[in-house]
Parts: structure tokens; C-alpha cells; sequence
């Protein structure tokens, strides 16, 4: 996975050397956090934080996605994550997840990450299509995928247990034949 520089990020591949910034900037906006991702309960230890990085690391050895953190270019300062996952060769299509510190939100970056990797998917990897599930109460993060060019096309039923409360959900996809796409 390689570094991809942005106007005012970088998305640096997450390693075991991150461990113990990811594992404190989680701590540092837990219930920002908690309230969207059913992994950030489990979060609590160092071995927590290398498990999970681990499990990204399998998948880009497999050849099959990978996570990014995303740093302030000017300082380095850790932002938040971005995941290409689930790669699909045969269909050329992955799913996009992504998530920020809570101090970080409302100002550009998950636009600009979501730029850049849907960029770095579709002309580095020549994949044809994105998706990106997200939770219909999640109003931020749908104006975000909208934003960058991102079509509805569906909805699920009580799709995801956060906590034990299934959410529904709202599939979002983005072509690389969409108009939207070539503003990227």
C-alpha cells in the first residue's frame, strides 16, 4: 500500500509501528466513536490496537484492501482512518470505511481522504466500482459521500447490531464512469 499525499493530508498505510497512537487517539474520542463503530468497545489495550491493525495488514498482504491513517501534512498530527476492503478482482469493486477524532470533524479532511483514495482505487488499481454502507441516523457521513459524488442505490433493514441496536442502513456507490468521478 503506498503513501498518498493530498492538498493538506497524507494517507500513511497503519502499521504496528501506530499502534500506540491509534490505540490513544481512540481513548482520546472513545464515545465520539462508540456511538458509530461496534469495534471501539473492544479497543482497550495495546494488544487490542495490534489485533486490529493486524487483521488490515492480513488483508493488504492478501492483496485485498488496507487501512490508512490520515495525517495533517504540515505537523503529522493523526486525524482519523480510511479502509479500502473486501477488494473484489474479479467484480473490480471494494467497500470504503473511514472515521475521525471527533476534534478533527467539520473541517474537509474525510472529504479530501475520501477523494483521494476513491482516486488512488480507480486510477492506480483500475477498479470500476466503490461502496460505501453507512448508517441512515449517520446525516454527516451521508452529506459526505453525496458530496463527493456518491448515488444511493439501496437500503437494509436493521443491518448492522451497534451495541445491540440493529441500524438501517443506506448503500452508497460511485462508478468510475460517473461524472462525479472525474471532478475527483
Amino acid at each position: 500500500m503506498p503513501i498518498i499525499e493530498g492538498n493538506r493530508i497524507v494517507l500513511e498505510p497503519i502499521e504496528e509501528k501506530h499502534a500506540e497512537i491509534f490505540l490513544r487517539e481512540v481513548n482520546s474520542s472513545r464515545s465520539f466513536l462508540d456511538a458509530k463503530l461496534p469495534w471501539v468497545r473492544a479497543m482497550n489495550t495495546i494488544e487490542d490496537a495490534l489485533r486490529f491493525i493486524d487483521s488490515y495488514t492480513l488483508q493488504s498482504e492478501m492483496d485485498n484492501g488496507g487501512l490508512w491513517g490520515l495525517f495533517e501534512k504540515e505537523n503529522r498530527t493523526f486525524l482519523g482512518c480510511i479502509c479500502l476492503q473486501w477488494i473484489q478482482w474479479d467484480n473490480l469493486s471494494a467497500s470504503i470505511g473511514y472515521w475521525l477524532l471527533k476534534s478533527h470533524t467539520g473541517k474537509g479532511y474525510a472529504t479530501e481522504a475520501l477523494k483521494m483514495i476513491c482516486s488512488y482505487a480507480f486510477n492506480s488499481l483500475k477498479l470500476n466500482r466503490l461502496e460505501i454502507d453507512i448508517a441512515a441516523n449517520n446525516l454527516k457521513s451521508i452529506a459526505l459521500v453525496k458530496r463527493v459524488g456518491f448515488q444511493e442505490e439501496g437500503f437494509f433493514r436493521e443491518y448492522a447490531n451497534l451495541h445491540g441496536i440493529f441500524l438501517n442502513h443506506l448503500r452508497f456507490s460511485l462508478l468510475s464512469t460517473d461524472p462525479s468521478h472525474l471532478k475527483l
